[in-house]
């Protein structure tokens, strides 16, 4: 298919099956997830895009920083953000309030393994915060409630 513009969630264009089309005029790629370009993707991932919608400024900053070192084409670099990113940062503003800024909280997020504060001393931990002026918010991890539903423990 022809088209004088495509985007693409799919990194390593022009890398593998997926080729670049003589037909199309400009090759866009958009981030699904907002990591670094050079910690979860192939070293030549973003060489073939013309235009890369960038999460943050350290997706512009790293793709300037290759180009320049392996000499590459510039390619135009758009900043437009993490859109679920920002709908939770928009809503925990608009739910935020002074009260709870001046309330203390401790957020406990444990992994599901079997290494996890679930089977390794939430007991204790607790004990220690509990006289303290704390809010403490226990977040389990969606894989532990997954494998062990109702269980404050679960090992494997």
């Amino acid at each position: 298919m022809d088209a004088q513009v495509f985007v693409f969630t799919m990194p390593d264009l022009n890398t593998y099956h997926l080729k670049k089309s003589p037909h199309t005029q400009e090759y866009v790629y958009l981030f699904h997830a907002f990591s670094s370009t050079h910690l979860q993707y192939n070293e030549r991932a973003f060489n073939a895009y013309d235009t890369i919608f960038c999460v943050g400024p350290h997706h512009v900053w790293e793709i300037q920083k290759r180009e320049s070192l392996h000499h590459l084409p510039n390619k135009k670099l758009l900043p437009i953000g993490y859109p679920r990113m920002d709908a939770v940062y928009q809503a925990f503003q608009q739910r935020s309030c002074k009260h709870d800024k001046e309330i203390k909280k401790i957020l406990i997020a444990p992994t599901w393994s079997t290494a996890s504060l679930f089977e390794n001393g939430m007991e204790s931990l607790i004990e220690v915060l509990a006289p303290l002026n704390y809010t403490v918010i226990l977040r389990p991890h969606p894989e532990f409630l997954k494998r062990c539903p109702g269980q404050a423990s679960c090992i494997n």
